[in-house]
């Protein structure tokens, strides 16, 4: 073991289950047992998490290029801009970035859209901080543009879900503390969707909801419901709050939408029914995060299926009176992406496909074989290429390039 540490050193990939097994170490199962064995050796496939130097703002040039390129007047750019800075500074959600993070960032914020962009990363890296400014980014570039457009955010677990709702609370708390008497905009709705969802506000008390899914203010406290005459209210700390809900009558009118790959099917199944509004008629962007579940053949197949549906749909609500060509479905598609400006965005610390030593053999984590490796190029990984592919089919035809930024350069 110590010869292969020594060839390994500083080219390890660092996961939260191998944390996990590490700590099982000290748990005094049997000497020859498996969890002994593995805990051992996952010690050594480790690769530290770089330093937070970056300052936030080093963003707000990139943010200004972005809001000018996208049609917003020069100051208001500026302004818009500094304002994102200043509220992600506020809310401690991200005051420091490293390297990859602020070029990641940077590179989506440069290329046109629509586009596609890929965050492969460790566990603890910061993926999530990345996504989450774009999605801030493109939500209010959406406001000054007067565009109703919409952002999804696909988590596979529903607790997962909840952790990253309270993140993205963290900091719209404070975007929306100031932003109609700053920036003369309307505040950014968020909501979850998913299957704990109650229907109603009705429903809410009827059940007597207490809070909102214990999920904590900025300040510490639990979001709590309040139920004051014939309104119920949401209060955070000492202050209502009108920007936040899970009720699914209440979705249609969220500018980020929380939510899993199940229930956007069963949203979409009833969309196709029904002549009322819909989350998939108005997207401008989709973030799947931890996308690595998708490699999962049943999975892939369900979520590349789920994407031409909306497509479809689109297209159904756009031409509902044309009778669509066999052999212009593409070009009617390709305006349907260029029109909504669709960007995906997939993240997860397990897409790439690596290679250490020949004679070793590490387990499955989450759902893909993992070895450790470093890249040495700029180019596109040909994993990461092949999984857009899996996962967007022919779709993936309508975007020009790949925004990827490799984390070990």
């Amino acid at each position: 073991a110590s010869d292969v540490y020594k060839r390994q050193e500083n080219k390890g990939f660092k996961t939260l289950h191998g944390y996990l097994l590490k700590l099982l170490r000290h748990a005094g199962p049997l000497p020859h047992d498996s969890k002994v064995l593995e805990a051992y050796m996952l010690p050594f496939l480790e690769e530290s998490i770089p330093e937070r130097k970056i300052d936030i703002s080093s963003l707000t040039s990139a943010l200004t290029e972005y809001f000018k390129n996208n049609g917003v007047d020069p100051s208001t750019s500026e302004r818009v801009s500094k304002f994102i800075v200043k509220k992600l500074e506020e809310s401690n959600f991200a005051s420091k970035l490293t390297l990859y993070q602020a070029t990641m960032i940077q590179e989506l914020l440069k290329s046109s859209s629509p586009k596609i962009g890929v965050i492969s990363a460790p566990t603890g890296s910061g993926k999530t901080i990345i996504f989450f400014i774009y999605v801030i980014a493109k939500t209010l570039l959406n406001k000054l543009t007067k565009k109703e457009l919409k952002t999804i955010i696909v988590y596979p677990r529903k607790t997962l879900a909840r952790e990253q709702l309270e993140r993205l609370i963290s900091v719209i708390y404070f975007i929306n503390r100031d932003i109609e008497k700053e920036l003369g905009l309307s505040k950014i709705r968020v909501s979850i969707y998913d299957g704990d969802s109650p229907k109603s506000r009705k429903e809410i008390r009827n059940k007597k909801y207490a809070d909102f899914r214990k999920i904590m203010c900025p300040a510490g406290e639990v979001i709590k419901y309040e139920v004051i005459g014939d309104e119920i209210k949401l209060k955070c700390g000492n202050e209502y709050i009108d920007w936040l809900s899970e009720i699914k009558d209440e979705y249609l009118f969220s500018d980020i939408i929380i939510t899993n790959h199940s229930q956007l099917s069963t949203n979409l199944f009833y969309s196709f029914k029904s002549a009322r509004s819909s989350i998939f008629d108005k997207i401008s962007l989709m973030v799947f995060d931890e996308a690595h579940v998708y490699v999962e053949k049943s999975l892939g197949d369900f979520v590349y299926f789920l994407l031409m549906q909306i497509l479809i749909y689109q297209l159904k609500n756009k031409y509902p009176n044309i009778k669509i060509e066999e052999n212009k479905i593409d070009e009617y598609i390709s305006n349907i992406v260029n029109e909504s400006r669709l960007d995906f965005i997939f993240s997860s610390a397990t897409l790439l496909s690596k290679k250490i030593d020949p004679n070793l053999e590490f387990r499955s984590f989450g759902g893909l074989k993992y070895d450790v490796f470093e890249e040495s190029s700029d180019q596109l990984p040909e994993a990461i290429d092949k999984f857009v592919e899996f996962i967007l089919g022919k779709t993936k035809k309508y975007y020009k390039k790949i925004i990827y930024e490799p984390y070990s350069k």
